[in-house]
């Protein structure tokens, strides 16, 4: 698909640096920057004896790339609690059958357009933190502060929920999951 005049979400100018980010339906703040959008999917090569003119290649297991969200230092200790919290000594206990839990979230990363309209929104389901970096502190540099997190987590949806492009209703993180979630059958 090409990009078309007449497509109001490339007419909206999205650009790479405005986006917001939500755990569990909470605003974190400004990010300055987000990597690891993606996945992956395993090729198996099978060869066909007698078949010499080419190579079946057939998918396996989807893997998810873990992505980092870094942000300038704030008055807030969300992130390294969370990563804290996440930690083999943090667990707590879990449902009635004794298991230990983990601090799992979704977070809800969303492109929003020049004039602070959502245009797409991808969803980590299930993240879990697996590494959180502190700022560098040196009296040799005047630069900005910088925090980051890594996620590790069980699936990512990319999803405009059906919104006109630049609308300003904001989806929540259980409508997304929900439209995204085969229905079962009965």
């Amino acid at each position: 698909m090409g990009i078309s005049p007449f497509n109001s979400f490339y007419n909206e100018g999205p650009t790479s640096a405005t986006f917001i980010v939500e755990v569990d339906g909470k605003i974190l703040g400004a990010f300055r920057e987000v990597r690891g959008l993606g996945g992956k999917v395993e090729i198996f090569e099978v060869t066909e004896g007698g078949e010499n003119g080419f190579v079946h290649k057939l998918p396996g297991r989807f893997t998810f790339d873990d992505v980092t969200l870094k942000r300038g230092m704030t008055f807030d200790n969300g992130l390294y609690n969370w990563f804290n919290e996440a930690s083999g000594s943090r667990f707590e206990l879990g449902s009635k059958r004794g298991k230990a839990t983990l601090a799992r979230q979704n977070v809800a990363i969303t492109l929003m357009s020049a004039k602070g309209k959502r245009l797409r929104t991808w969803i980590l389901t299930d993240a879990i933190p697996v590494s959180w970096k502190g700022p560098e502190l040196s009296i040799e540099t005047d630069e900005f502060l910088v925090e980051e997190i890594t996620l590790a987590h069980h699936g990512l949806v990319s999803s405009n929920m059906g919104l006109p492009a630049g609308s300003s209703k904001k989806p929540s993180i259980k409508a997304l999951k929900k439209a995204v979630t085969p229905k079962k059958k009965k």
